[in-house]
């Protein structure tokens, strides 16, 4: 197998996140990394190249006494965890800008879980899924595929630029609140009336995330549980297509992504309902509010004559003017 951008390094940590959940959520580009052959031919040990020449990532490096500026190419978890604070600080700058333009809508103390929720809402198995799949799908215990893929590929690759800004294609919509134990919140998400009974290519994808409090006393360990039902099979005729669903809920971010090409079957003015709900976990009663964050895209092939952003965008307009 010829190595590729898509596919996670075979070094890496494999296996599942506290109580099975997905953990890591998602993976940035490590650069590439090459291996010297043993010197020795009783030797059959290969050495990782320490080479600053390519392949790997360009990196601004110390130089020599007198240099203004010199590079060298690395690779490693380093140079991923650069990119993931690098693609947070550009999702809060356009979170920055929402809120120059609507200050009440997102408070102050709700940024940093929507940078969480935004990060992740980028996240796909994409080419890399299918890989996987053929190879490894027969070491799978039955009926657990989904879950056991997630050891290797989390929720996916990060592609941030598909948060940052729409398409007419394409259209993302946020929402911040504050829920206690056993409390719910319903999100309306309005549908495009170009896409009423069409058997057009279609995604959602929603994600939820949010900060619990910790009981470390307790083996479930966090106090607050959220999760949201996705719409699986309503309206859009839409089906999970990468996420285990049990799985998903076991952690302090829900990421689902739902595809269809079946005809769906809504008429002009109706809308997805998302529910999103608290209990208590790792304690009898939870007394604090939790913040949370919830993140909704819906989208269709680039190219096609469905304006999705501006209609999703006046169905939401008609919504708050009622």
């Amino acid at each position: 197998m010829l190595p590729s951008d898509g596919l996670p390094s075979p070094i890496n940590r494999l296996g599942y996140g506290f109580r099975r959940s997905v953990k890591p959520e998602i993976f940035l580009p490590g650069g590439r990394q090459l291996y010297s052959p043993p010197v020795l031919q009783a030797d059959t040990n290969f050495q990782i190249s320490q080479m600053g020449i390519p392949p790997g990532q360009k990196v601004v490096t110390e130089g020599v006494e007198g240099a203004r500026s010199s590079t060298a190419y690395t690779r490693g978890t380093s140079n991923a965890t650069a990119l993931a604070t690098r693609a947070a600080a550009k999702i809060y700058e356009t979170i920055e800008q929402i809120r120059q333009i609507n200050p009440e809508k997102i408070l102050e103390e709700q940024v940093s879980i929507l940078i969480k929720a935004l990060l992740v809402h980028g996240a796909s198995k994409g080419d890399a899924y299918p890989v996987f799949e053929e190879h490894l799908k027969e070491l799978s215990p039955p009926r657990k595929w989904k879950e056991f893929a997630s050891k290797f590929l989390g929720y996916g690759e990060v592609d941030v630029e598909r948060v940052l800004s729409c398409t007419e294609q394409r259209a993302t919509v946020i929402g911040c609140g504050t829920l206690t134990q056993r409390q719910k919140h319903e999100y309306r998400f309005p549908l495009p009336p170009s896409l009423a009974n069409e058997n057009t290519w279609r995604r959602l994808t929603i994600t939820l995330a949010w900060f619990s409090p910790i009981n470390s006393n307790h083996r479930n360990f966090r106090q607050a549980a959220l999760h949201f039902s996705p719409p699986n099979g309503d309206l859009l005729n839409l089906k999970r297509s990468e996420a285990d669903h049990n799985q998903v809920k076991r952690g302090t971010v829900q990421h689902e992504i739902l595809e269809s090409e079946r005809v769906s079957d809504y008429q002009e003015g109706e809308f997805l309902v998302i529910p999103v709900q608290c209990r208590p976990d790792a304690i009898e009663n939870l007394d604090e509010e939790i913040d949370y964050a919830l993140v909704v895209t819906l989208e269709v092939k680039e190219g096609v004559e469905i304006s999705i952003y501006n209609e999703v965008m006046v169905g939401i307009q008609a919504q708050i003017q009622v």
